[in-house]
């Protein structure tokens, strides 16, 4: 994982948030299980992904958005994950 922003911990998972490169429009959500050595992407192309949450059955990510629109379309985005 290279460039991570941030990380989460669950009772089965880390998961963590990478930017991208570039112009940070390529930002992906990922998660290995304690007892993995092989993750899993959740979600690409997220702009420039800054916070990660974890609850019973989604991943919360926090999105800053573009710096074509002056980082006005940045969001709080929900991924239903299982378990």
């Amino acid at each position: 994982a290279l460039g991570v922003t941030d990380i989460a911990v669950d009772d089965r998972h880390a998961y963590w948030v990478e930017p991208g490169n570039g112009d940070f429009l390529n930002g992906r959500v990922r998660r290995v299980g304690h007892d993995e050595t092989e993750a899993e992407t959740l979600a690409v192309s997220i702009p420039r992904p800054v916070a990660i949450a974890v609850s019973e059955d989604a991943v919360f990510v926090a999105s800053s958005g573009t710096q074509e629109n002056e980082w006005k379309d940045g969001a709080i985005l929900r991924i239903t994950v299982l378990k």
